[in-house]
């Protein structure tokens, strides 16, 4: 596209070649969203908004860089086979209204990126990432009372900057978070742990939330605490190395379980538990 498109209902675009959107203006579409399949690059450098429902979908067989913003009445999905870039000027946002944000393929962040979906629960604004994650950017994710899934590694190739969830359901990790902090400041349901954590700045690792199963060792550098506020049960299940003092100070109770001897190390550090611990 050479010019910006407003005041359409939706618009679809199949292509065995390439697709971009300019950089100036703001794309408005209707109930009818954004569907682009093209086997080629797809290039977001304008922002892209849509209402009534309206979706966005990117199929893209090549890479998709999305370099401006969206705001969706619908979920956004990219389903393609080429993977996904997040970057342009600033921090990148990606909003719905309570509708699921979904990259089936991994995403590097040259930009800090922000999902914000006011879910309501399973299926109307969950915010999973499939494929890998990586980055040296700030990942800042609002899923109400629906979930955020990380299948892939977080930071596996390249660490993360600062993670902040500030709300969301059950948040799960399966293959590892490596990144500069993890916040979480409000959760309903249970954060689960399966790969490592490792964060390397003072803030560590901070989990506010109902209850917390740590099944990956969880290791902090550079000072960094490690607290969990749990409102329900915390599950200690793998080990916890930390360079700042560790503490439970949940009204939740505390099991420690795993195969094998569980350790929790401090480099001179506190390590306090407010509530109940059964081994």
């Amino acid at each position: 596209l050479n010019a910006a498109v407003s005041n359409m209902v939706g618009l679809s675009v199949t292509s065995g070649r390439n697709f971009s959107t300019p950089a100036a203006g703001t794309m408005s579409l209707g109930a009818g969203g954004l569907n682009v399949a093209v086997s080629g690059t797809t290039t977001i450098n304008g922002a892209i908004s849509t209402a009534n429902n309206g979706a966005v979908t990117f199929t893209n067989g090549g890479t998709l860089a999305v370099n401006a913003d969206i705001s969706a009445g619908g979920a956004v999905t990219q389903n393609g086979a080429g993977a996904g870039t997040v970057g342009g000027s600033g921090t990148r946002t990606i909003t719905t209204t309570a509708d699921d944000v979904n990259f089936l393929r991994g995403v590097t962040l040259s930009s800090p990126l922000t999902i914000n979906t006011a879910g309501t629960g399973a299926g109307t604004g969950d915010i999973t990432f499939q494929g890998t994650l990586d980055g040296g950017q700030n990942l800042t994710l609002t899923a109400g009372s629906s979930n955020i899934l990380f299948t892939g590694a977080v930071g596996g190739s390249t660490r993360l900057g600062a993670i902040q969830v500030n709300s969301a359901n059950n948040v799960t990790e399966s293959a590892g978070i490596t990144a500069a902090s993890l916040v979480q400041s409000a959760g309903t349901g249970t954060t689960t742990f399966t790969g490592a954590v490792n964060t390397n700045t003072s803030t560590g690792v901070n989990l506010t939330t109902n209850a917390v199963t740590a099944n990956g060792a969880i290791t902090t550098t550079s000072n960094g605490v490690v607290t969990f506020t749990n409102a329900g049960t915390l599950a200690v299940n793998a080990d916890i190395s930390a360079d700042g003092a560790v503490t439970q100070n949940g009204a939740g109770a505390v099991t420690v379980g795993g195969s094998g001897t569980r350790t929790i190390t401090t480099t001179a550090d506190d390590v306090n538990f407010l509530r109940g611990v059964t081994l």
